[in-house]
């Protein structure tokens, strides 16, 4: 179990190095907003709170340091995206970004049609079932 630890530990470092230097963009929300580097500093004591969460024989605080781990990951990767969701490499005008992606004032809310039936209602917990079985095909 140390050894995974310590070859996670060895690629975070040598990740977290090369996105710096070679993606520099990635710090610019850090350098506007400066709270931020909250999010990195709870990354790596979580990070470390794992293996010390493994030497105390505690796997539910390891699991939970692990959780915050990701959860952490995700938050810096949205905050060097931020606002783009899906950039794009050939021209910036074509990125998707929070603004552009959102629903707009004509996506159907949950109005009764011309039969006076409401779908809004069963439509968001049916759609992952819909999205299942179309991608089983």
């Amino acid at each position: 179990m140390k050894g995974t630890w310590y070859v996670y530990l060895a690629l975070f470092v040598v990740v977290t190095i090369w996105s710096t230097l070679f993606v520099p963009a990635s710090l610019q929300h850090f350098r506007d907003t400066p709270v931020l580097w909250v999010v990195p500093l709870l990354n790596i004591v979580a990070i470390a709170n794992i293996m010390r969460a493994i030497k105390q024989e505690r796997p539910f605080y390891a699991f939970i340091s692990s959780c915050l781990t990701i959860v952490a990951l995700v938050v810096l990767f949205s905050a060097a995206l931020f606002p783009n969701l899906v950039p794009a490499v050939n021209n910036p005008a074509y990125s998707i970004t929070i603004f552009n992606g959102a629903s707009s004032p004509l996506t159907p809310q949950d109005r009764p049609d011309h039969r006076g039936h409401r779908y809004g209602r069963w439509y968001c917990p049916t759609q992952p079932l819909s999205t299942g079985c179309s991608g089983a095909r």
